[in-house]
């Protein structure tokens, strides 16, 4: 007789007090600290916090600005990742809250977090199971799907585990508590999920990459130009830090890391309008360069239900016969809920006698009173040896499954069921062939059966699948390119299939739903959960379907791709003053001269030129496929305009020998904004035809080309008027006269011709056209 007796109150108190309770182990996120002095103590913060209190300590209030943009950045980040900490900090793996379990020989109700290690608790039809054990007594199907991706009910005996996450569809246990918290399996799952993994980001690494780069110039230039200005030139200190805080404002490219923070933030706001959560800013950004996308078959491309497709040899009282059946069985699972919806329970015929599922026997029944003793199942099993007829022989080679209903051994009739195809999922497929996207099925489910669904899907290679309960780990590199379809694949694999297709350069995109998708979906430059999934893959997952809707996948990708599209069609005019104000800088310790600009003029550039443009157009709706090598691409944009600017200077700092130094610099300004307009109108080419977005946005292109010149030099001649008539100097320039205007004209020109003899010789080495 088997031994169901559980622990006593004081036993369990013991456990307890040893840690070997249920309670999930400490958080191993980042935390709030870290995220704090992450966002607001890096490079970056840093230098503009040096030169802000430099600028304050002189009283240079309208010079700082510039601050602003920083302060909003950096809660930009610090929102985000306190946002992503939070959801991860939820997962939970186990639904079920309370569990049942024998103490002091009664059985108690209690929070399923407070059970310890041999607890006895009882498992009945619906319960999730808590935490790892063993049954000890009774028997239950457990579907064990949520962990392994297999939607077939596994049959429990005595002896035999049971892990946490698992679900109670047949039958009555006792099972004895044998892992508790961090040691269940699917703890353990989560822990490794749980564990902080760096934002993999072109576009911040790309800023990050610029910030060190600079920090490498700014200190060294920095302290030089402040020392000339004192000492060599006996400049004022206010003017001396002035002058310095100018050329090294200039070297941040805080305008393009705000404007990459508000162009992923509208995004996500319009995506949210789609019932799209994305809980991680940076994924739109990955989702854009996906080339590959892996998805789960159950709850991404199927519903996880199943419809009856076609009846086979089913005689006339089939319908009250099943019904009746139906009425005394208790098992759950999608293939019977599926049968149950088809055929209404009725008690037409008493039953006499429940024979309930097993995995092994891989069929239940009943002895119904008129009828006989009535079995549904497995045809293999209830038919053993017998040739099934050759339209169910049909309907299985086309994907269908088949179940077996007899009476007495005979059979009366077959039930040809399939999975239901998500809506819409054949012109998703579809659409991740035209833009070039490699997609392919990872499941726990049988290869074979794997193959059919996704041939019902559309998707290529279909034929090439894998078991992978028979491929060894050093092996999945590969065969990872090899095959499409990936079946019985364990949690832990799906994690290494999605490596190893990074290891080959791939940027990869993961679907999943279950607990065995959780690994996966935290390696994957991008995971994609559907809301009706577990709690664990929704909160791991970058971006949540909140409409179960398998379709918006690829409205995500679209503003992903247009994100990314503008913010390095704009990058290039945000790089030509860091470029500029590094080379500029550079000079003027040459020649020793000071910087020509004030840090607000800096800031008015960065604000009227680079911003409102940039900003207006990052909500086009112009995409494609964007190519990695962002900086590279700015690079070479904002490069022929820097090195314009600089053949300027270089010809002001000789012209400003014999003549006003301030003249000369305020037309050097004026010419560098009409650098910076020529870049934002080559940005915003063409208006009309070809790769332009259409007439409307073409038009605001054309009125965005003529308002951005306007705002600019029409804000400099209210400063010039305003410094003319009442002495009120904003920017620091000589008020306009003809000579200025015909200098920044003669600049404008020289800058743009330059730019655009420099910009076809690096096409012509580059072969770029």
């Amino acid at each position: 007789m088997i031994d169901v007796k559980g622990l006593t109150s004081q036993e369990a108190a013991k456990r307890a007090a040893e840690g070997l309770s249920n309670k999930t182990e400490k958080s191993i996120t980042k935390s709030y600290f870290q995220i704090l002095k992450d966002n607001l103590l890096n490079l970056f913060v840093l230098f503009n916090v040096i030169i802000a209190i430099a600028l304050l300590a002189i009283s240079q209030y309208k010079n700082l600005l510039f601050i602003l943009i920083i302060a909003i950045n950096s809660a930009v980040g610090i929102v985000q990742e306190i946002h992503a900490k939070r959801l991860v900090e939820k997962l939970s793996i186990l639904g079920a809250s309370k569990s049942t379990v024998l103490r002091d020989g009664e059985e108690s109700v209690i929070f399923s977090e407070d059970i310890v290690q041999d607890d006895v608790i009882i498992l009945k039809t619906g319960d999730q199971i808590p935490a790892d054990g063993v049954i000890i007594g009774g028997e239950i199907g457990v579907n064990e799907s949520l962990l392994t991706g297999e939607s077939d009910p596994v049959t429990k005996t005595a002896d035999l585990e049971l892990f946490a996450g698992s679900f109670v569809v047949s039958g009555k246990a006792y099972a004895r508590v044998t892992k508790v918290g961090s040691e269940n399996f699917a703890s353990k799952i989560a822990s490794q999920a749980k564990k902080y993994k760096k934002t993999a980001s072109e576009l911040m690494g790309s800023m990050k990459f610029v910030t060190k780069i600079t920090a490498f110039f700014i200190p060294p230039i920095g302290a030089i130009m402040l020392l000339q200005a004192l000492l060599l030139r006996s400049e004022s200190v206010s003017d001396s830090i002035v002058g310095t805080s100018a050329a090294l404002l200039g070297m941040l490219p805080k305008g393009l890391v705000l404007l990459i923070s508000i162009s992923l933030i509208t995004g996500i706001l319009k995506l949210s309008r789609k019932r799209i959560l994305i809980q991680q800013m940076y994924a739109l950004e990955n989702l854009a360069h996906v080339d590959t996308l892996c998805l789960d078959k159950t709850g991404t491309i199927t519903e996880n239900t199943m419809i009856v497709e076609q009846l086979i040899d089913a005689g006339a009282d089939f319908d009250d016969v099943l019904g009746s059946l139906l009425s005394v069985l208790p098992d759950s699972s999608p293939t019977f809920d599926a049968i149950r919806k088809h055929f209404p329970a009725n008690e037409k015929f008493k039953a006499e006698q429940v024979i309930h599922f097993s995995s092994e026997k891989m069929y239940s029944g009943a002895k119904l009173d008129g009828v006989g003793t009535v079995l549904i199942g497995a045809p293999e099993r209830l038919l053993t040896g017998a040739e099934l007829p050759t339209e169910v022989n049909t309907l299985r080679e086309n994907g269908n499954r088949i179940i077996c209903v007899t009476v007495d051994d005979v059979p009366v009739g077959f039930i040809a069921l399939s999975d239901v195809i998500r809506e819409n999922a054949e012109q998703t497929i579809a659409y991740f062939k035209e833009q070039g996207v490699d997609v392919k099925i990872i499941s726990g489910d049988s290869p074979v059966t794997v193959s059919f669904i996704a041939k019902r899907a559309g998707v290529d290679g279909y034929d090439k699948y894998i078991d992978m309960s028979t491929v060894a780990e050093e092996d999945i590199p590969e065969i990872c390119e090899k095959y499409s379809i990936f079946g019985r694949v364990s949690p832990y694999q799906k994690q290494s299939l999605v490596k190893a297709l990074q290891g080959r350069g791939r940027s990869v995109a993961m679907t999943g739903d279950g607990v065995n998708d959780v690994l996966a979906l935290r390696e994957a430059d991008c995971s994609i959960a559907m809301s009706c999934g577990s709690d664990a893959a929704r909160q791991v997952s970058h971006l949540v379907l909140l409409d179960n809707d398998f379709r918006y996948i690829t409205d995500a990708v679209a503003e992903g791709r247009r994100v990314v599209h503008n913010i390095t069609r704009f990058g290039g005019v945000f790089f030509i003053k860091t470029l500029y104000s590094v080379i500029v800088s550079l000079v003027c310790i040459i020649t020793n001269t000071p910087f020509p600009f004030a840090p607000i003029a800096i800031t008015f550039y960065d604000g009227v030129i680079e911003g409102f443009a940039s900003f207006v157009l990052s909500f086009e709706p112009v995409g494609g496929k964007p190519k990695h090598g962002f900086l590279k691409e700015v690079f070479t944009r904002a490069f022929p305009f820097a090195f314009g600017i600089l053949l300027c200077f270089i010809i002001g700092v000789i012209a400003s020998r014999g003549a006003s130094a301030d003249v000369i610099y305020t037309a050097l300004f004026y010419g560098i904004g009409g650098a910076g307009i020529f870049a934002v109108i080559c940005a915003c080419l063409p208006w009309y035809g070809g790769k332009a977005p259409g007439r409307f946005w073409g038009t605001l292109r054309v009125l965005l080309c003529i308002a951005v010149p306007i705002g600019f030099y029409g804000v400099l001649a209210v400063e010039s008027f305003l410094a003319t008539h009442h002495d009120f100097h904003v920017f620091s320039l000589v008020p306009i006269n003809t000579e200025i205007a015909v200098l920044s004209a003669l600049f404008t020109l020289l800058i743009g011709a330059s730019a655009y003899f420099v910009t076809k010789l690096l096409r012509k080495i580059t072969g770029k056209k």
